[in-house]
C-alpha cells in the first residue's frame, strides 16, 4: 500500500466500486491488479 496521497484516493475509489459491483473474486482480482500495476 503506498503513501502517496494520490494513490491512496485512486486505491479507496476503486475499493468501494469493487465492493459495489464486483460479482466473483475474479474480478476483485483483477481490479487490485489495475491499481497495483498503475505507476
Amino acid at each position: 500500500m503506498p503513501d502517496d496521497p494520490e494513490r491512496i484516493g485512486r486505491y479507496e475509489a476503486v475499493m468501494a466500486e469493487m465492493h459495489a459491483t464486483a460479482s466473483t473474486s475474479a474480478e476483485s482480482v483483477a481490479l487490485m491488479d489495475t491499481v497495483a500495476a498503475q505507476p
